[in-house]
């Protein structure tokens, strides 16, 4: 029987049809993991270890749909490092994990997202979060953590391309007035990515990409 959550399903909603996601609730310890995850997991603390395992398995459901099994190790920043032709991300916040995988397409090289509990958020980092472009472009006065999850989701699809680490003011993004979807801009960069977010309860989840024409 389908498993129903509805957080999952508003998630899919605004995904490409080439692309699956999975949700988990933190776990309660990290037993069931690989022998190369768990050695992961101990290096972490006992709270971020938790989060871990919950990437883990839902990103080897995930793989296994596409024919990949086995661990899912990490590159030297900390970056799931996926099977050649995968890309994928995953992201946390209050418990909650979410996955999402999919082959490498014509439209799509690189994929991000990000999970935000919308009360986390303050005001006061306003300033460094958005940029005077954003200020200047965005004359609507959409919530800091639309900016804040889309920059994550930016960042995540970004770094695996270009192994460049962003600050908030390298990234600019420009908000849809109609939808709820965005451009983003990465500074001195020759890329522009895409993106869309939705809102559920007390969360905003964001999803970027790099289309497969961008160099």
């Amino acid at each position: 029987m389908e498993r129903i959550c509805p957080m999952l399903d508003k998630i899919k909603s605004i995904l490409s049809e080439d692309f699956e996601a999975e949700y988990m609730e933190r776990p309660n310890d990290l037993s069931g993991l690989p022998e190369e995850e768990l050695v992961i997991a101990n290096s972490l603390h006992p709270f971020y270890a938790l989060d871990f395992k919950a990437g883990r398995v839902c990103a080897r459901m995930l793989l296994e749909k596409f024919g990949y099994r086995g661990p899912l190790l990490k590159g030297k920043n900390g970056e799931p490092l996926w099977p050649e032709g995968i890309t994928g991300s995953i992201t946390h916040s209050k418990g909650k994990t979410i996955a999402v995988v999919g082959r490498e397409t014509n439209e799509i090289k690189s994929i991000g997202i990000d999970l935000l509990d919308i009360t986390e958020i303050d005001d006061s980092i306003k300033d460094t979060v958005i940029t005077k472009i954003e200020r200047e472009t965005n004359d609507e006065d959409i919530d800091i953590a639309t900016y804040f999850c889309a920059k994550e989701a930016t960042y995540k699809a970004f770094f695996p391309l270009r192994k460049r680490f962003l600050a908030f003011n390298d990234i600019h993004i420009i908000l849809s007035k109609k939808a709820k979807d965005y451009d983003a801009l990465i500074e001195n960069e020759k890329i522009k990515l895409y993106g869309k977010y939705i809102f559920f309860e007390t969360f905003i989840f964001a999803v970027s990409w790099i289309k497969t024409s961008t160099n």
